[in-house]
C-alpha cells in the first residue's frame, strides 16, 4: 500500500449500511472531522488524488486540443485550396500531391491522439471522484453509489469536457458540428445539478446516437451524392486497432513532418 494514497474506509461494524433517505449536513461534517482527527493522513490522501486528477485533466485537454487544432488547420487549408481551384486562381501542380500526402499522414494519427486525450480526461475525473467513495462511506452511504459515481460520473464529465473543447475548436471552421458539440456539453453541464438518472440517461442516448448519425452514418449515406449544407465533415475519425498499423501511421507522420522541417530550414 502507498502511504497517503490508500484512503479506503472500512464500514462501521454492527450497523446496517444502506442509502439513507436523508443525510444531516451537520452530522456528516461532524463525522468527517472526527474521522480526520483519527486518521491524519486522510486529507493528505484526498489532496494527492485531486492533484493527480488535475494533472491528468490538464494533459488530456492539451493532447485533445493539439490534435483537433491540427485537424482544423488542415481542413482550413483544404477548403482554401478547393476554393482557389474552383475559382481558377490555382491550377494543379506537382507540390499539391505532397500537401495532400502530408494532410493524410497527420489526419491518420489524429484519432489516436484525440482518443488518448479523452482517455486522460476520463482518468482525471476518476481520480477527482475517487475520494468521494470514502466520504460517502463515512457519511453513511453504501459502496453502491460510490461505484456509480466513480464509473458513470467520470464518463459523463469526460464526455462533457471533451465535447466542450471540440466545440470551441471547430466552431470557427465547421459551425454546425461546433454548435452540436457545444450543445451536448452545455446540456450535460446543466443536468449535473439535477442528478436525474432518467434525464442523464436520455442525454447519453441522444449524444451518442446523434453523434453517430451525424459524423458516421450521414457522410456514408451522402458519399456518392452532393452533401447538404447542414452536413459539415470534420475529417475522418476512423482508426485501426492493429498495433502495427497504428505504429506505421505514426512513423509516416513523423517522416512527413521531418521532411517539412528540413525544407523550412533550407528556405529559412
Amino acid at each position: 500500500m502507498v502511504p497517503g494514497m490508500d484512503i479506503m474506509v472500512q464500514e462501521p461494524k454492527g450497523e446496517e449500511v444502506g442509502i439513507p433517505g436523508h443525510v444531516d449536513s451537520k452530522d456528516a461534517i461532524g463525522k468527517l472531522l472526527e474521522y480526520q482527527d483519527e486518521n491524519p493522513g486522510f486529507l493528505g490522501g484526498i489532496m494527492t488524488w485531486v492533484t493527480a486528477g488535475g494533472l491528468l485533466l490538464f494533459l488530456g485537454s492539451l493532447l485533445l486540443l493539439y490534435s483537433e487544432i491540427k485537424a482544423v488547420l488542415i481542413i482550413r487549408d483544404q477548403d482554401c485550396r478547393r476554393r482557389l481551384f474552383e475559382s481558377g486562381i490555382m491550377t494543379e501542380r506537382a507540390n499539391i500531391d505532397d500537401l495532400v500526402e502530408k494532410d493524410i499522414a497527420i489526419i491518420t494519427i489524429r484519432p489516436y491522439i484525440t482518443l488518448s486525450g479523452a482517455s486522460l480526461l476520463l482518468l482525471g475525473f476518476s481520480c477527482l471522484l475517487y475520494p468521494m467513495c470514502d466520504v460517502l462511506t463515512i457519511v453513511g452511504f453504501s459502496i453502491g453509489p460510490c461505484l456509480l459515481v466513480l464509473c458513470f460520473g467520470s464518463l459523463y464529465l469526460a464526455v462533457c469536457l471533451a465535447s466542450f473543447w471540440m466545440g470551441v475548436v471547430w466552431l470557427c471552421t465547421r459551425m454546425i458540428p461546433g454548435l452540436l458539440f457545444l450543445t451536448i456539453s452545455v446540456i450535460g453541464a446543466f443536468l449535473i445539478p439535477t442528478a436525474n438518472p432518467i434525464a442523464i440517461f436520455i442525454w447519453f442516448l441522444v449524444a451518442i446516437g446523434g453523434g453517430y448519425v451525424y459524423f458516421y452514418y450521414a457522410p456514408q449515406a451522402y458519399e456518392t451524392t452532393k452533401k447538404p449544407l447542414w452536413l459539415q465533415e470534420i475529417g475522418s475519425l476512423d482508426m485501426s486497432l492493429e498495433p502495427d498499423e497504428a505504429l506505421s501511421a505514426f512513423n509516416k507522420a513523423y517522416e512527413v513532418n521531418g521532411v517539412e522541417r528540413r525544407q523550412n530550414k533550407k528556405t529559412g
